[in-house]
């Protein structure tokens, strides 16, 4: 009886273990890896839920693999993303969905990306780097296109009031994660669109963005657009590489003045050492000076002695006179 509860209960157990594995399983399998994604070039390392995100985006709904999410988010961008954003959002009126090029703002698919693997954390288990998310600056060049498309009057004739705080709803959400403002992990958005300085198709934006009014003619991107050719009235500065060389000059050293304060700072001050050897040679010649004398002053005394005990340094006899 015993034994029959035990083996119950290890099968549930092994049951619950196989359901949970299988959810496991499942929830990873609708996870789209972004590996040579097209579309998203800089989120390599990251995968999006499909399952999770179809909701919120429904062109998620019939991707499959790598490459029909490319496809799927090319479209979506072009099509439903600008009806919702610029038409219904932002209040711009009537789009020509057919032709939406010039709806294009700054590094709109980057962001797209973005935000889709932002979202996709929790239900693929990315790790930090894993989900990197785009740099804060980024962000602003989107919401700064955003709001120069919706300022064109003949674009967008009547946006609603609120359209600066909606604007800036997208800066903000995009730049939420931490990782925005870390310039060293965070991913440029121009490695993700490098063609046409980030405006995909729309050769509007990428002509105000290279205009020669515009800081950002300089920019090499403009030059690898042919900005010059495609836009108008544009002429961009010539870069010139020149090259200079320093030709190198004799510098004379500074001359040795004596130290008037007496401090033997100045150039002729001596060392230590020279000053030592100073001293000892004096020392040593003092010594054989005294020696020298030494042996002279007893040299003298021998002399003196010899001269005593001599007949030659005898007084001579005196002399005596003739007797008378």
């Amino acid at each position: 009886m015993g034994r029959g509860r035990i083996e119950r209960r290890r099968n549930v157990a092994l049951l619950t273990l196989l359901s949970l594995s299988s959810s496991l399983v499942a929830a990873q399998s609708s996870c789209i890896s972004l590996q040579n994604s097209s579309a998203c070039p800089a989120f390599k390392t990251a995968s999006i839920s499909r399952d999770d995100l179809k909701k919120e985006f429904p062109f998620l709904e019939y991707v499959k693999d790598t490459s029909s999410f490319d496809d799927a988010l090319s479209n979506y961008v072009k099509t439903t993303f600008v009806h919702d954003k610029y038409q219904n959002l932002f209040g711009c009126g009537e789009i020509d969905l057919t032709n939406t090029t010039t709806w294009y703002a700054r590094f709109t698919t980057t962001v797209m990306c973005n935000a889709l693997v932002q979202k996709s954390i929790n239900a693929c288990s990315l790790s930090k780097d894993q989900s990197r998310s785009i740099c804060a600056d980024g962000c602003a060049e989107f919401a700064q296109s955003e709001a120069y498309l919706t300022s064109d009057r003949e674009l967008c004739a009547n946006p609603k009031d609120n359209l600066d705080s909606l604007i800036r709803a997208d800066f903000t959400t995009c730049s939420e994660p931490l990782t925005a403002l870390a310039g060293r992990t965070c991913i440029n958005p121009s490695d993700n669109e490098k063609e046409n300085c980030g405006f995909g198709t729309s050769t509007i934006g990428l002509c105000a963005y290279c205009s020669d009014t515009s800081v950002n003619s300089t920019d090499t991107c403009c030059y690898n657009s042919n900005a010059e050719q495609r836009c108008q009235g544009i002429k961009l500065p010539v870069i010139s590489t020149t090259m200079s060389f320093d030709t190198p000059t004799g510098t004379a050293s500074p001359s040795s003045t004596a130290d008037p304060s007496g401090s033997g700072q100045g150039g002729s001050s001596l060392s230590g050492g020279a000053i030592a050897g100073i001293v000892v040679g004096a020392i040593a010649g003092l010594a054989l000076l005294g020696v020298v004398l030494f042996f002279c002053i007893r040299r003298m005394k021998r002399s003196k002695g010899s001269q005593s005990g001599s007949i030659f340094n005898q007084p001579s006899p005196a002399r005596k006179g003739p007797r008378a």
